[in-house]
């Protein structure tokens, strides 16, 4: 198992693309093409992923099912855990009939209980290397519930910096000096969507 340190910097549209020609005049290179991502939360009925992630619990965890739309790359389940030591995900990639079959049903998940899936999020994200870390671009960030067809977007944007947990928060200030933020989709989705309970 493998921790890693997620950095996330909510910006405005016009923000995220002028920070992203910023990094691009100072060398951040494309690392693959960009692509469309879809991920089905799951959530339990009584918001357990949701209330402990809004408290900031440690651990905690968030459980989907992610795909790209573009691709025939199909669906993959997605457990993933913020704890003291930083962040990990685990993915087990599915048939298209196990998948169905937990879109349908849902999932017996330890230490969380019975989930169904909540929410949808969909979103453009483009991925780049810069000074040897992954930083990736999230845009057009749309949420959409699961049931009752209620559809929100997102005003915002938002950057990650992904760096293996030995690099020291003060290098990656260094890197990239833009102010951090909380950014959770899943959560903004919660609300936006008044999926709450």
């Amino acid at each position: 198992m493998s921790f890693r340190v997620e950095e996330k910097i909510p910006l405005t549209p016009s923000d995220a693309e002028a920070l992203r020609a910023r990094l691009l005049d100072d060398g951040m290179t494309p690392l693959f093409p960009p692509r469309r991502i879809r991920s089905v939360y799951f959530e339990s009925d009584d918001r357990t992923m949701f209330r402990a992630s809004e408290e900031g619990v440690l651990p905690r965890m968030k459980i989907r099912l992610r795909c790209y739309p573009d691709t025939a790359s199909g669906w993959a389940l997605e457990r993933k855990t913020s704890s003291i030591e930083g962040r990990f995900k685990t993915t087990d990639r599915l048939s298209p009939a196990k998948a169905e079959r937990l879109l349908r049903r849902g999932v017996m998940e330890p230490n969380v209980g019975f989930v169904t899936p909540l929410l949808e999020v969909e979103y453009q994200r483009s991925y780049y290397d810069y000074c040897g870390q992954r930083i990736t671009f999230d845009a057009a960030i749309r949420y959409a519930a699961r049931v009752g067809g209620a559809r929100r977007r997102d005003p915002y944007c938002v950057t990650e910096i992904k760096a293996a947990y030995e690099i020291s928060p003060g290098r990656l200030a260094k890197l990239i000096a833009t102010p951090r933020g909380r950014f959770s989709k899943y959560c903004n989705a919660v609300r936006l969507l008044d999926l709450g309970v």
